[in-house]
């Protein structure tokens, strides 16, 4: 797919389900004011990937829905089902901070995994080589 995400394109894919029409105004505007960058962190969130599938294709669907009794939050997703739930927002301002803030912090949680399991690693490779030298330092010994 393309790396540049027009709001055009984007919003083809869109469906809403359960979503007043008010919060898909809200939702719309958003994504306009959105760059192609964050456009494709908004996909990311969304479905964990950062590109649209070429326009030919039409294999993809964002499914927008209601977050059911929740209001003025962060958003959540179901990446594995291409779905975005929505909170009911307020007002246009709201959402725009709310959905920026949640597609803005998604890769803070995946940057420290990433660190964490290097440190598992590291911590694991240590094991690994002390253990392995403590064996080869009873090992010789026995000998003597």
């Amino acid at each position: 797919g393309n790396k540049e995400i027009t709001y055009e394109a984007m919003k083809k894919i869109i469906k809403f389900e359960s979503v007043s029409s008010d919060q898909q105004e809200y939702f719309l505007r958003v994504l306009q004011a959105m760059t192609s960058e964050q456009r494709s962190e908004l996909l990311k969130f969304s479905t964990g990937r950062v590109r649209l599938p070429a326009q030919s294709s039409g294999e993809m669907t964002l499914h927008v829905d209601r977050a059911n009794g929740v209001r003025d939050r962060l958003p959540t997703a179901s990446t594995c089902f291409n779905q975005f739930h929505m909170p009911q927002y307020s007002s246009f301002d709201k959402a725009l901070k709310m959905i920026t803030v949640a597609i803005e912090y998604t890769g803070t949680f995946e940057n420290r995994w990433k660190k964490k399991e290097k440190e598992n690693y590291f911590i694991l490779l240590y094991k690994v080589i002390f253990l392995k030298n403590k064996k080869n330092v009873r090992n010789k010994m026995r000998r003597l």
